[in-house]
């Protein structure tokens, strides 16, 4: 359940949601400058856990989680630059992150060894990335 309020808040947060960003709007240089920096952080972050999950000392959802996030940071700095383009490329990085995630709980799931409120938040959450890369992919 915590993971799904993860993704939210990260949804909520790319999306403007929570300050009222305008989406025509000239980006913030201060704004570009803090996103730029999380990117930076997401990429350090996903790059030490994806070889941790290649060494077998984390399991797929860390990994889904942390490429997820990074994911996240880079379609919330293209959207301050405006560039549709690359919300696209971010929005597939993030469904295809959302999707991997979704098929690991749910065979943990199916093996008696996750709940089904995690399996509604994650697909849930997958469900709401389609519907932006759907919009997205709309906009271009």
């Amino acid at each position: 359940m915590k993971l799904y309020f993860i993704l939210l808040l990260g949804f909520c947060v790319a999306t403007g949601w929570l300050c009222g960003q305008d989406a025509k709007s000239k980006p913030n240089a201060e704004i570009v400058t803090k996103l730029e920096e999380i990117v930076k952080i997401r990429e350090r972050q996903a790059e030490s856990v994806t070889l941790q999950y290649e060494m077998g000392q984390v399991p797929s959802t860390q990994l889904a989680t942390a490429n997820s996030q990074l994911a996240e940071s880079r379609i919330a700095l293209a959207e301050e630059l405006g560039s549709k383009e690359d919300v696209v490329v971010y929005l597939l990085d993030l469904v295809k992150s959302q999707k991997m995630l979704h098929d690991r709980t749910k065979a943990l799931f199916d093996d008696g060894r996750s709940t089904a409120d995690d399996m509604r938040g994650i697909q849930a959450s997958l469900l709401e990335s389609e519907v932006r890369l759907l919009r997205a992919q709309e906009a271009e």
